[in-house]
């Protein structure tokens, strides 16, 4: 095919073939810098995710300590935002042909995290979130009527009873421990047994009776729905949510660690797959270079070794062989047609000798026959 192109194409056709390969190239680099860009954004997600993380158990702490609803509203967005955050690490992991397994399981664990809070919460207002409501309100409540009437009928005894009842009570909101409630429920046993044996009318006795039954009642429920939420971290609905939240720190930590060396190997993976195209594609263009370029020079140095070898030999026969239509073979033609030209010429300068020498020889042997003929008379 090259045969048929001008030199001018051929240079032409290689300078095309650069300018593509360096496109090609910078295709390459800026679709590999591109997929490190794209990668060190997972990475950022995945940074962003432990943080929002971190986040949520700030919002969890502070409702706890400071008991405000307003923490919880915080800790609502946060966990729409750690499951956004997750969500795009995994479709943009999937886009890279990355599979990181533990995400779907993140997504339901925090999912089970979100529930496990709110129902925290729920219960923590049920019990109350100060003193005055919830089930603290309703226990103040009773006790300030025990005391109350009590405090009407003067009676030593249950006064000192009633003492310790609220010792007790107020033991077990300080350690949250369940054995003062099993001491409140003997000593109100023997405030029940006093208060038979006082000087209180049937009726009196009944009216305190009732006060401390509900006193009770309310204590009791108090108790249950702490115990329900967790004497400690590691008890109850708090033992659940925090068994919850360590399965999802152990994930994101794996996570992000697999993330990491996936990264680091997506970025290895690109570096080797750059340098690989690249030296095939400035290897590809050096053999279409030299390819080119030889169908260039060769020719030429052919048809200098023609004119060469008819220097050294005086040899007007020698012809130049060259296949083609560019200008060299131009060239080549234009060389064998003017050695021919030399040839006869030099052939027609040959023949005019000859004839000129068989003259010569003819007038020779005229002259001799007149001499001859001369001197005979």
């Amino acid at each position: 095919m090259l045969k048929s192109l001008s030199v001018k194409a051929k240079m032409l056709l290689l300078s095309s073939l650069m300018v593509v390969g360096i496109i090609i190239l910078a295709v390459i680099l800026s679709l590999g810098m591109h997929s490190l860009v794209q990668i060190g954004q997972l990475a950022a997600l995945s940074l962003q995710a432990e943080t929002a993380m971190r986040n949520l158990r700030i919002n969890e702490k502070d409702f706890l300590e400071r008991r405000d609803l307003k923490y919880q509203t915080v800790f609502n967005d946060n966990i729409s935002l750690l499951t956004q955050q997750l969500s795009q690490l995994n479709a943009e992991l999937q886009s890279e042909n990355i599979q990181i397994k533990q995400i779907p399981q993140l997504l339901t664990l925090i999912e089970q995290y979100h529930t496990a809070f709110n129902e925290i919460v729920a219960l923590r207002q049920t019990i109350g979130l100060s003193h005055k409501d919830g089930l603290y309100g309703n226990l103040r409540s009773s006790v300030q009527e025990a005391e109350k009437m009590l405090g009407n009928f003067q009676n030593d005894a249950l006064l000192k009873d009633m003492l310790m009842l609220r010792r007790n009570e107020k033991d077990f909101m300080l350690r949250r421990d369940v054995s003062y409630f099993e001491t409140f429920n003997n000593n109100l046993s023997v405030f029940y047994q006093n208060l038979q044996q006082s000087y209180l009318s049937d009726f009196e006795q009944r009216q305190i009776s009732d006060l401390m039954m509900k006193y009770s009642d309310d204590f009791t429920q108090l108790v249950n729905a702490e115990q329900q939420f967790g004497f400690n971290e590691d008890l109850g609905r708090m033992g659940e949510m925090r068994s919850i939240v360590y399965q999802i720190q152990d994930l994101l930590h794996t996570t992000s660690e697999q993330i990491t060396d996936e990264v680091l190997a997506h970025e290895r993976s690109i570096f080797i797959t750059a340098i690989i195209s690249i030296v095939l594609i400035l290897a590809i263009l050096v053999l279409l270079s030299r390819f080119i370029s030889r169908s260039v020079v060769n020719p030429i140095n052919l048809l200098a070794e023609v004119m060469k070898r008819a220097q050294q030999n005086k040899d007007l026969t020698e012809r130049a062989d060259i296949e083609g239509k560019d200008e060299i073979v131009q060239m080549a033609h234009v060389f064998n047609q003017m050695m021919g030209v030399f040839s006869n010429l030099i052939q027609e300068v040959f023949d005019s000798s000859r004839q000129l020498n068989v003259a010569a020889e003819e007038l020779t042997v005229i002259t001799g026959q007149t001499s001859r003929g001369v001197m005979s008379q």
